[in-house]
């Protein structure tokens, strides 16, 4: 007979965790919650991880441990979101721990609400003097989808003020049938900053939030966390990639919702394809390729207003909200790639 349907699945990604790992575990065990199940994914973990996972497993019938090759911290999240039965998924990292009525408050909140996501605040360290949040400044309560866009997603995305919002998904409760119907996955194509670009797809389709105003989670900085590992590798952030992917779902999310964006987006897309095309024909020009006078005066015909300006300074005087200037920009980006692609295989005859 299949066993009842987990309240929570919760993700434990781990890596050469042995020294913090269990204490994690034990806050995990002992929450008040009934129904949980613990997914720890071993990182191909080379210190006696593994062995202490095993431990666990065999002493405790909802604790699960997954092992895999070295991936990194997205493919282990991704693994244990692949196990999960849960009704909501949450996240805890293997060098942190959980105050025991965590996951009951946020399940609480998020049943109560009807809720896609519940948060609640976070301390940093093991003690209890100053908690910090994701979104601060929001209220103890259910926010809806306007105020989860206004508030969190586009300050997160860089649209707004970004000062007082994180993306942390250790201090989440996710509902899992959103996630697994929207396929939001942690993207394994960045190293760091994932947690803000899962947040934000999931955010993209959240109808409701809850927010629970109390800090129930640890978050333990040490030479063995995800983050300390990150630096040590002394890898560059690939901030313009994360922030180019960020756009995108903000954007999507937009014109998804948005009549006025719907009719100008393909009139911007154009405008700033023939405003690309301009610029890199007037440097080829610049370059003393006299071939490339000819189509920067045709496309010059094609703008509703040529650009006497340099483009980046175009933008900020266009009179467009934010996200539509951002589209505008995102729209030349991707069009440089194609048109260098088209140029190579069928050079323009423009007369």
């Amino acid at each position: 007979m299949e066993s009842a349907r987990p309240t929570v699945s919760i993700v434990v990604p781990a890596f050469n965790a042995q020294e913090r790992l269990g204490a994690c575990l034990d806050s995990l065990l002992a929450q008040s919650l009934g129904g949980i199940e613990i997914i720890v994914v071993d990182d191909g973990s080379t210190d006696g991880t593994a062995a202490l996972c095993e431990r666990y497993a065999g002493a405790h019938a909802n604790l699960v441990h997954l092992r895999q090759a070295n991936g990194g911290c997205s493919k282990a999240r991704n693994a244990g979101l692949a196990r999960a039965r849960g009704e909501f998924v949450g996240f805890c990292d293997a060098d942190d721990f959980a105050e025991p009525p965590m996951f009951e408050r946020l399940y609480a909140a998020a049943k109560e609400h009807a809720a896609d996501v519940a948060v609640c605040r976070y301390f940093i360290g093991a003690g209890r003097e100053r908690s910090h949040s994701n979104i601060e400044g929001f209220a103890a309560g259910v926010h809806r989808r306007e105020a989860i866009v206004q508030h969190w997603l586009k300050p997160l995305a860089g649209l707004g003020d970004a000062s007082s919002v994180h993306g942390f998904v250790w201090t989440c409760l996710f509902r899992r049938e959103l996630l697994e119907r929207q396929t939001v996955r942690f993207s394994e194509a960045v190293s760091m900053h994932e947690d803000a670009l899962f947040i934000m797809a999931s955010l993209a389709h959240a109808e409701r939030l809850a927010y629970v105003d109390e800090a129930l989670y640890h978050y333990v900085h040490s030479p063995s966390s995800l983050t300390s590992q990150y630096f040590a590798k002394r890898e560059v952030p690939r901030e313009r990639r994360i922030a180019e992917q960020a756009m995108y779902f903000l954007l999507a999310t937009e014109i998804a919702s948005d009549e006025e964006l719907k009719r100008t987006a393909p009139a911007l897309a154009a405008h700033s394809f023939a405003t690309w095309l301009y610029y890199a024909s007037s440097r080829a020009a610049i370059a003393g390729d006299e071939s490339a006078e000819r189509p920067r005066r045709a496309i010059s015909g094609l703008l509703s207003v040529p650009p006497p300006l340099p483009y980046a300074q175009a933008l900020r005087c266009a009179e467009l909200a934010p996200f539509k200037r951002v589209f505008l920009a995102l729209a030349a980006v991707r069009a440089s790639a194609l048109i260098h692609l088209l140029c190579r295989l069928r050079p323009p005859r423009i007369y």
